[in-house]
């Protein structure tokens, strides 16, 4: 029996965070794949992967499998999209064995006192017996990511990449 967990996690970033070197950076989508911690390897599809949405299957959304290390020697491959918000969020959507699903948008905000945040709102559903296991996983390697993210915009410039 499947179960669904909500939650968001907003972290700033650094006071010379600029909008367009962060928001040039969240749209990169091998960038931000590579910046995941667990990541050992990623693979760009030329055409959605079986499970795909109707509604994912458009030329707006880059379809990846990506594979991650769990422990010394477990790894695991899952299929994801990733597609720009217009507003400049980025919306992906994880499908991974065992019946897990993410779905993630992760956006820039700004804060009360000033500066500039990353948010990350995300859906996750699987079995009960793994959601903790998941949901942790899930946190602590997002947690470094955004710590990457924080250092590579600020060495970014005025340098782009896709």
């Amino acid at each position: 029996m499947s179960t669904r967990r909500l939650f968001t996690t907003t972290t700033p970033l650094p006071p010379t965070a600029t909008r367009p070197a962060a928001l040039r950076l969240l749209t990169s989508h091998s960038s931000m794949i590579d910046l995941n911690p667990l990541v050992t390897s990623r693979q760009w599809l030329s055409t959605p992967p079986p499970q795909a949405p109707p509604s994912e299957r458009s030329e707006q959304y880059e379809w990846y499998a990506i594979t991650d290390r769990l422990c010394c020697c477990l790894g695991l491959t899952y299929v994801a999209s990733f597609h720009d918000e217009e507003d400049g969020g980025l919306r992906t959507h994880t499908f991974a064995p065992l019946g897990l699903e993410i779905r993630g948008l992760w956006s820039l905000v700004d804060e009360d006192g000033g500066g500039l945040a990353v948010r990350e709102t995300v859906e996750l559903t699987c079995s009960r017996l793994l959601v903790g296991f998941v949901e942790g996983t899930l946190k602590r390697a997002h947690r470094t990511l955004v710590e990457r993210f924080s250092q590579r915009v600020l060495t970014m410039g005025e340098v782009g990449f896709r």
